[in-house]
């Protein structure tokens, strides 16, 4: 197993975690269900930041956090003022960061706590295919690295005086971004050799140690997922959330 994978317990099960992931995007920047789904569009970024402040991701959660308020309260300052083609752009960038960020915080959490060995678990649990379950495995470790060699990079080049602002920023095209562009590549086929090297693509089954079983939150978070989509049905007949809450 990859360092850190043994006996790891996450907060929610990789199956809730990949709900939670299409479920986001659908409702937040698809737009199902429309005004009778509003009340999940305020629902789903409460629960992207509880995630990430109760796996301890405390700066995305802050950062992310901050941001969402900072747009609406600019919204809310800037679009009374505003008319025509200025505020449906205010309208329309609002929309976007207000739908993208909770989402990507959501990707965060579940790049950031979910384990190979948890996901390929999960993903067999489902009955999903090597052919796609051995990419994203391999995606779930190939950010983190990334991220390790990019700190990497930019710190041997701040000891170069390659930086904004420096006698050597016009070098940074070159010694940072090309280095972090070869070493993806690398890493990428790193990970995907190490993956078949562990035996992921044996027609065996696998056995594992880890804690994948459904609990008590990954219930309640489920049946918010499945609650939205059956709003998202009953508006497709007529039936609309507050005349089923009124009756």
């Amino acid at each position: 197993m990859l360092k850190g994978d043994y006996g790891k317990k996450s907060f929610i099960n990789p199956i809730t975690k990949l709900m939670l992931l299409v479920t986001l995007p659908a409702f937040l920047m698809g737009g199902l269900g429309g005004k009778d789904a509003e009340i999940f569009t305020l629902i789903f970024p409460l629960v992207s930041l509880f995630l990430l402040f109760i796996s301890k991701n405390f700066k995305a959660g802050i950062i992310g956090l901050l941001a969402y308020i900072a747009v609406i309260i600019a919204w809310s300052a800037l679009s009374s003022g505003s008319d025509g083609v200025l505020h449906i752009m205010l309208f329309i960038v609002a929309g976007i960061v207000t739908g993208l960020l909770p989402c990507a915080l959501m990707s965060i959490y579940v790049i950031s706590s979910t384990t190979a060995s948890e996901f390929i678990t999960g993903m067999k649990k489902l009955f999903i295919p090597d052919a796609i379950t051995i990419p994203m495995s391999v995606i779930f470790r190939f950010f983190p690295t990334v991220k390790e060699e990019v700190h990497a990079i930019n710190k041997a080049m701040k000891m170069r005086g390659v930086r904004f602002g420096g006698r050597k920023s016009a070098g940074i095209l070159e010694y940072r971004l090309i280095p972090v562009l070869m070493c993806s590549l690398k890493i990428g086929d790193e990970l995907s050799a190490a993956a078949l090297t562990r035996g992921l693509d044996s027609p065996r089954k696998r056995t594992n140690v880890c804690d994948t079983r459904f609990r008590i939150q990954d219930i309640l978070l489920l049946l918010l997922c499945l609650c939205a989509y059956l709003v998202w049905v009953l508006s497709l007949f007529g039936i609309h959330f507050g005349e089923v809450v009124k009756l």
